[in-house]
């Protein structure tokens, strides 16, 4: 399968006043071997992707090997104003390359050679012997040329001497551990917490005004980790010296301040390309070293944080995200610094091989007793679907399946910090805004020209590119790629493109198709689009390629989606799975609306607290990440989502209860790991949540509805899983049979997770779902065995949308199906005898109208059969079946607005009263009822008196 194309050995590049060895690839051909994977072979366990998360462990010694074996042999210059970087990786490397030595016989075998590991120690000695403080820490900036100007970065090689003093120390002679905190101290950063440390002032010639600069996030965290295990250093040296006591002197409680807010807002230098390096390499050596528990687990905490929010913005290490600080650093390859230390913390890819070219942040995470935890370990390997959000200063939005993941390009941000000088000195450190992409998981594209991607408006300061839903995006400027290399082929249908990217595809392929839209400016839109650099606007669905054909993926989309569409204000779009999606190509940047920090199936958090949880659907696992008490974080990790409290499922799961033949209350839902879980009743006590089908691996979409019916005294459920295959259990002496199609051996499938109804016609059991074509289809049982799934109504040429719901009801003896059409009718059938009737309107009223799809509710009042629906407006209404007919669709009361796909429920309170419950738009319950012909005004449920 092809991978990215591997890049070459580091080269040196200038970085704020800095010499390092850096990740500026130069791409070569994917047969290419370069002499940064020199080290390893085609058959190198390095180059294979581990399987798992005991392999990924597994393999983390030989990887950090093949670091050190690059660097270790490099020439450790002492820094002079310049190579700060470069000098403490080096430094480390080669101490590590020492400790090795002393293992195998006094004896490194480095990229270049074998070294002599006494000779290595003595240059490291000798370098640091010699060495004198040459400049500051923090950031380096020049306001007025030669006057008001501040030389920076001694805080990266702090780093770099605090690492050689903790985990090197034995390899240090006793003249360099007193250079390093006695005499002229290379660790000069010490003592107590003070206000001048996120900051740095001048003053402005010849007797001018003071101009402050607040320090970079990325070199406070270096500087004051650094300080802070200086401390601890000194505090060993000198027991009882307040001044270095990191609890006395409120290092520790700024330490903890500090990283509680990274963990509620995130970094102001979110995702940012040049300094992620920095600041995880101070994370993991303030991790690697802290002695007081809660420093540690706090800094575990936000590097967890980090590698749950890789493992959903990434795939196959492969990685678009937007980011914050140095625009100009933007490429076009599909790699950042997470990718190089993720790609030594847990492992290559299938897409992405292993090399070694970026030292500055390979060497800190090949020296690191951080891992990362094996639940996110697990979601970076196994890709799964999901949808997640994350909001801080900028904006994220990633939606994942199997086969692909769609990458929004984000939000552009004002200046990192809210400074003029620090505006006037780096212009170019706002938030930018990339292209939204659709990176295929199994093909190995390397860069954003290989892939569908969303470039947004052509002015970077007025760009948002937010617009992406489950398996969907929408935006202007988009792009498609001809057909070669992932994609097979695309077929062009006025202005739809669909692509095929099925597998296989000469040897290789992603897995998916797409149904892109492209609409060019109309008239009335040329001038807008003219002065925001906008050439076209639309959308396009992804869909993985198991669902359906491609031609019916195709037919699908056109029959749903018949327009209006256009290039600026959009329009609406119906997807494969019958979701409907009101969509705004172009929107500005102020548009953007706020929320929590993180929210979704992966990662969630409560607003901006500091608590975040990181769940793995496939796995069940859960993490918990308290730092809402910033002296007090608290870590936890549950090996199961059922294996504590409480259960959680996905936002909007409607869960089905149903009682047993001997009384017993069941309540069924599927979690977020797709598990179809429940729990019953036992005495007055619920009983906790368990899969339905213990040890069985069958999964359903998150939130899938399930349904149950009775057939005589055996209690069934059924559920339409991910692949779409309808499936089902039984309760059998107590104990729930394994899921099984419903149909055996049957090649129908319908959306994943499509709602399945069950209707009685006299003792005969049936099952109703609408496939992917938009037909609505039935099975029954029949002497013991279900029949094949054919449509309700055969030869009727009637559809709506995909995994539309089904609604059915009993009027007597006579069993009706009701659902609401493509174009909003409600519509129904019933049996006559053995023959399911034509469909036709529910009501021959022509003017009500319901979403496409939208649920029916049906309910019976003295033995009368009453349906309810939400029109387009968002009013619920209500028919009702008479001696003449259904009647027409009627407002149930006034005071009541509701989102138009809304479900009502009904409950009948006997013969006298009937209620009709709905949630508005306000989120408040609402109850309206009739003890007769008139409907009582909607009022909130838990305002109304008791008794």
């Amino acid at each position: 399968m092809p991978r990215e194309p591997r890049p070459t050995l580091p080269h040196r590049l200038k970085r704020c006043g800095l010499l390092l060895v850096t990740a500026m690839l130069v791409v070569t051909s994917a047969a290419t071997v370069t002499p940064a994977a020199a080290a390893t072979t085609a058959g190198d366990p390095l180059d294979r992707a581990p399987r798992n998360t005991a392999e990924s462990r597994a393999g983390y010694a030989a990887r950090s090997d093949a670091v050190i074996r690059q660097f270790a042999c490099e020439p450790l210059i002492a820094p002079d104003g310049d190579g700060e970087e470069s000098f403490a990786n080096i430094l480390t490397a080669k101490l590590e390359a020492v400790r090795r030595a002393a293992q195998r016989g006094g004896k490194y075998q480095c990229a270049k050679g074998t070294a002599d590991g006494a000779e290595l120690r003595a240059e490291v000695n000798r370098t640091l012997l010699a060495m004198k403080v040459t400049s500051n820490p923090g950031t380096e900036f020049e306001v007025v040329p030669g006057v008001c100007k501040r030389s920076g970065e001694w805080d990266v090689v702090m780093r770099g001497l605090i690492v050689a003093a903790y985990r090197y120390g034995q390899y240090l002679d006793g003249e360099v551990h007193e250079r390093l905190l006695a005499k002229d101290p290379l660790l000069h950063v010490r003592g107590k917490a003070h206000d001048g440390m996120a900051r740095w002032s001048c003053k402005l010639p010849p007797v001018g005004p003071k101009v402050h600069i607040p320090e970079s996030e990325n070199h406070i965290l270096l500087t004051r980790t650094s300080h802070y295990l200086t401390n601890q250093l000194l505090q060993r040296r000198q027991p009882g010296d307040a001044a270095f006591d990191n609890k006395a002197n409120g290092m520790r409680d700024w330490m903890l301040g500090y990283l509680q807010r990274l963990l509620r807002d995130d970094f102001i230098e979110y995702n940012s390309r040049p300094y992620q390096d920095y600041s995880m390499a101070a994370l993991q050596t303030l991790y690697d070293f802290a002695a007081d528990d809660d420093v540690k687990r706090a800094a575990q905490m936000v590097l967890d944080y980090t590698s749950a929010k890789f493992a959903v913005s990434s795939r196959g290490l492969r990685r678009n995200v937007p980011f914050r600080r140095l625009r100009g650093d933007d490429i076009d390859k599909l790699h950042d610094p997470q990718t190089w230390r993720h790609l030594v913390l847990v492992g290559s890819s299938d897409t992405f091989g292993w090399s070694v070219p970026a030292a500055d942040t390979m060497v800190p995470a090949a020296l690191t007793g951080y891992r990362v935890p094996d639940l996110i370990t697990d979601l970076i390997l196994h890709p799964t679907g999901y949808f997640q959000r994350f909001r801080h200063a900028g904006a994220e939005v990633y939606s994942g399946s199997e086969e692909f993941l769609i990458s929004a390009g984000g939000v552009v941000t004002p200046h990192a910090y809210k400074n003029p000088v620090s505006a006037l000195l780096k212009p170019d450190d706002k938030g930018k805004a990339v292209p939204t992409l659709l990176i295929p998981t199994r093909a190995g594209v390397g860069s954003r020209a290989e892939v569908v991607r969303i470039d947004g408006v052509r002015d970077h300061d007025d760009r948002a590119n937010v617009c992406v839903e489950p398996n969907f995006a929408c935006g202007v400027n988009i792009e498609v790629p001809a057909a070669g290399g992932h994609i097979c082929g695309t077929r062009v249908v006025d202005r739809w493109t669909f692509v095929d990217a099925h597998l296989p595809c000469r040897g290789g392929g992603a897995g998916y198709y797409a149904a892109v839209r492209i609409d060019r400016c109309g008239e009335s839109e040329a001038l807008a689009c003219e002065s925001r650099g906008v050439g076209n606007g639309g959308f396009f669905e992804a869909v993985p390629a198991t669902r359906m054909p491609f031609d019916a993926f195709v037919d699908l989309v056109l029959r749903n989606n018949p327009g209006p569409f256009r290039a600026m204000t959009g329009g609406r779009y119906v997807t494969t799975d019958g979701r409907q999606i009101d969509y705004k190509p172009l929107v500005k940047p102020k548009d953007v609306a706020p929320g929590a920090l993180a929210t979704g199936d992966i990662v969630t958090s409560d607003a901006h607290t500091g608590l975040v949880t990181v769940r793995n659907p496939r796995t069940g696992q859960v993490l918990v990440l308290d730092f809402t008490v910033a002296n007090r974080p608290q870590r936890h990790e549950r090996s199961g989502e059922r294996a504590g409290t409480p259960f959680s499922v996905s936002p909007g799961a409607t869960p089905t209860a149903a009682h047993q033949a001997g009384g017993q209350l069941d309540l069924f839902v599927v979690g977020r790991d797709g598990v179809p879980t429940m729990t019953w009743q036992h005495g007055n006590a619920w009983r906790p949540w368990t899969p339905v089908v213990g040890g069985s691996r069958f999964t359903a979409p998150p939130g899938a509805p399930i349904a149950t019916a009775m057939q005589g005294e055996q209690l069934n459920a059924f559920v339409v899983g991910r692949d779409g295959v309808p499936m089902m259990t039984w309760l059998k002496a107590k104990t729930w049979q394994p899921w099984v199609p419903v149909v055996g051996g049957s090649r129908f499938t319908a959306p994943p997770g499509a709602p399945i109804t069950t209707g009685m016609q006299g003792q005969q059991l049936n099952a109703f779902v609408v496939g992917h074509e938009g037909v609505p289809m039935m099975t029954w049982l029949k002497g013991g065995a279900w029949q094949p799934w054919v449509p309700v109504v055969g030869g009727s040429r009637f559809t709506v949308p995909a995994g539309a719901p089904i609604t059915t009801g009993t009027q007597g003896a006579q069993l009706n199906a009701f659902v609401v059409g493509q174009d909003g009718v409600p519509m129904m059938t019933w049996i006559k005898g053995k023959t399911w009737q034509p469909w036709v309107r529910v009501s021959a009223d022509s003017r009500f109208r319901a979403e496409p799809g939208a649920p029916i509710t049906a309910a019976t009042r003295s033995g009368r059969p009453i349906l309810f629906a939400v029109d387009r407006a968002g009013a619920p209404h209500v028919t009702w079946l008479r001696n003449d007919g259904w009647q027409p669709w009627v407002p149930v009361a006034a005071g009541m607005t509701a989102p138009p796909r809304a479900r009502l429920a009904a409950a009948d309170q006997g013969r006298t009263q009937l209620d009709l419950f709905a949630v508005g738009n306000d989120g408040v319950p609402a109850v309206s009822w009739t003890t007769g012909d008139a409907w009582v005004p909607w009022a909130p449920v838990s305002r109304l008196p008791l008794g």
